[in-house]
């Protein structure tokens, strides 16, 4: 546990000297770095090589190391018997969705014979990198984008049309391109389906925490919270909505701990606590335990987004309303290479709950009580 925290103690370290530094400026030397933090040298170079798999440096023999551009590497496989190729091209951000999609994306594109490229990226750099790292595609099919705020402005858009290639955004707005498309799961069905999984369960005090960036998905949500409110006769005030927001690049798991932590400790406690992503709902759950409440006898937790291959394994396991990411990828790769039979470019994927172990069933006059 000592050496993991100061693996993580020397990584934020380092990570800071790049964020202050240029592209190509020199790093501190290991010894050098690993005297200032009292470590080992080879807890430092560990730290060092990772960093340099991950793309943020670059290791020269005899020199040292030096801050390299990460958003300009572009990954390609070398199988010439694929017919063709896809960019996948997603932020540079602390996200286990970015992961996941890449796996899936890239699995999927291999069994159709497709080489997938990748780029990643940054808060500094400009959705113009697509267009010029898809130049050097020789075989480009198609690409694939996990979408930032503003890859959908009508410049980016403009962009991506004149590739004369299939566009697909994962959580765009809406497209006006023929050749570029937007996917997205069923926002409002979902949010319906928050409060209807809870009020179904006899809760009747909800809290949401957006703990996101701010998008065109979430009002999505918040309309259909509304609806199912009405529907279950359930006054709209039932419904606190944290004010706490996310800016693009911040971590949103700080957000939703700092939210549940302010509305948990509130005089009029929810029953039900909302979350945008799975990873904020975990941030919630500790932040919940720290206040010495129970998910779920104290509070149920509910998130929208799934939980990867991991969440099987937690306790209590997370309940969830999502569409599958199998789907996606395979909606997506079927845009690109031209067998899906769409009647819109704007594409809506269908979503479900999985109800698991952090929702309680409230027994009648409990929620009043609370």
């Amino acid at each position: 546990m000592i050496k993991q925290s100061l693996h993580s103690a020397i990584r934020k370290h380092v990570l800071g000297l790049i964020q202050a530094a240029r592209v190509g400026d020199p790093l501190p030397t290991e010894k050098e770095i690993a005297e200032r933090l009292h470590a080992s040298r080879s807890t430092v170079q560990s730290v060092m090589l990772a960093l340099q798999r991950e793309g943020f440096i670059e290791r020269q023999r005899g020199r040292g190391s030096f801050v390299r551009s990460k958003e300009q590497r572009i990954f390609s496989g070398t199988d010439s018997s694929f017919g063709g190729q896809i960019l996948y091209a997603y932020p540079d951000h602390p996200s286990i969705e970015y992961i996941l999609f890449r796996q899936l994306i890239e699995g999927q594109a291999r069994q159709r014979q497709l080489d997938m490229a990748e780029a990643r990226i940054s808060r500094y750099s400009t959705y113009a990198l697509v267009k010029e790292l898809a130049g050097k595609l020789a075989k480009l099919k198609g690409i694939v984008i996990s979408a930032t705020p503003e890859v959908m402005e009508s410049r980016n858009q403009r962009m991506l049309h004149k590739l004369g290639v299939p566009v697909v955004v994962i959580c765009g707005e809406k497209s006006v391109y023929d050749n570029v498309f937007s996917i997205n799961p069923d926002d409002y069905k979902g949010g319906y389906k928050n409060i209807e999984l809870l009020a179904g369960k006899g809760h009747r005090g909800f809290a949401y925490i957006g703990n996101e960036p701010k998008d065109h998905g979430e009002a999505l949500i918040l309309k259909g919270m509304r609806r199912a409110l009405a529907d279950f006769g359930l006054s709209q005030k039932s419904l606190f909505i944290s004010p706490l927001e996310t800016k693009q690049w911040e971590d949103s798991r700080v957000t939703a701990y700092q939210a549940t932590r302010e509305i948990v400790a509130g005089r009029e406690r929810p029953t039900a606590v909302m979350y945008h992503s799975f990873a904020g709902a975990l941030a919630g759950v500790r932040a919940i335990r720290e206040l010495g409440l129970a998910v779920p006898e104290d509070i149920s937790v509910v998130a929208n987004g799934s939980p990867g291959n991991d969440g099987a394994y937690l306790y209590p396991r997370i309940a969830y309303i999502t569409c599958s990411r199998e789907a996606v990828v395979k909606t997506t790769l079927d845009v690109i290479d031209g067998t899906a039979a769409l009647p819109s470019n704007n594409i809506v994927v269908d979503v479900d709950v999985a109800e698991e172990e952090s929702v309680k069933a409230m027994l009648p006059g409990v929620a009043e009580r609370l």
